[in-house]
């Protein structure tokens, strides 16, 4: 079992070593053509971008049902504030802590990395025993399915798929439930700087984060929660504050773990948005406790 688990883990930081952001794919999406060419399986993509490689069925299992195996190439690219990450051009660096996988200052990308190099690990594995696998690697999971709702028809031949991009060990799925997308514009209205303003910068941080998915339900704060709710609380002590600059979050589907707010305020007044600031923080780290360290 050990070395399985090595050699996925060594499949996976050669995919970790590849930028995969989505809708920047153009340096993951031929490594993985040329992956599966070079072991001589037969490979195919189309206009989305998704890729198919073609494993053919071990003796034995010719007659038996095409399994198509489905995961995606592109990641979550989080990283913590700070950091100088380049997820453009820079690999994920990871390392083992005991029985976690951990990376440095960045989101993993085993989702959906894992996906595609057990898929890898079975396929080079002599003594597997399988029918023939389409092996399907979809496109911008991530930013919206974007990859599986524009699949070619007839790119594939197989009616069974099983999709690796869960959670739970030895726990079978077989639905879930949908997404939507807002867009919500609110009316804004502007105004020039009081003269003899001061200008202050607020900002929520160190948040644990997680996916706004598998990880709603534990409770954990959202930076772009709490932001609001100390702005609100500052301007009920201090009505002239206004608001310069708002931004908070880097994915659509990741809890935010930043967010930052630039503010103008009456000079002579700095010193008790501080106090106010540190009140906030006391009944913000007494609310979430242990959820957030």
């Amino acid at each position: 079992m050990k070395s399985d688990i090595d050699k996925i883990l060594g499949i996976m930081d050669e995919i970790n070593a590849i930028p995969r952001q989505s809708h920047n794919l153009e340096k993951i999406h031929p490594w993985l053509m040329e992956w599966g060419r070079q072991r001589g399986f037969e490979v195919k993509t189309d206009q989305a971008m998704n890729i198919l490689i073609k494993v053919p069925a071990v003796s034995g299992y010719e007659k038996a049902p095409i399994i198509v195996l489905q995961g995606h190439m592109d990641m979550v690219c989080e990283k913590r504030a700070g950091s100088n990450h380049d997820f453009k051009n820079d690999p994920i660096l990871s390392w083992r802590d005991g029985n976690w996988l951990r990376a440095r200052e960045t989101s993993l990308g085993a989702d959906n990395a894992i996906a595609l190099a057990m898929f890898f690990a079975l396929v080079t594995e002599p003594n597997a025993q399988h029918p023939e696998l389409e092996i399907l690697i979809t496109a911008d999971e991530e930013t919206g399915l974007i990859g599986a709702q524009n699949l070619d028809e007839g790119f594939l031949r197989g009616r069974v798929l099983l999709n690796l991009d869960s959670e739970e060990e030895g726990i079978f799925t077989i639905g879930c439930s949908g997404g939507m997308d807002f867009n919500l514009t609110l009316p804004l209205g502007h105004e020039p700087e009081p003269s003899g303003s001061a200008t202050a910068e607020v900002r929520v941080g160190g948040l644990e984060g997680g996916h706004s998915g598998i990880d709603i339900h534990i409770g954990r704060a959202s930076a772009n929660v709490l932001l609001p709710r100390v702005l609100t609380s500052l301007l009920n002590s201090i009505p002239e504050i206004r608001l310069c600059k708002l931004s908070g979050g880097t994915a659509h589907n990741a809890i935010a773990r930043e967010a930052v707010a630039s503010l103008a305020l009456p000079k002579g007044r700095e010193a008790e948005l501080k106090r106010l600031v540190k009140d906030i923080e006391v009944t913000l780290k007494r609310e979430y406790g242990a959820l957030e360290p």
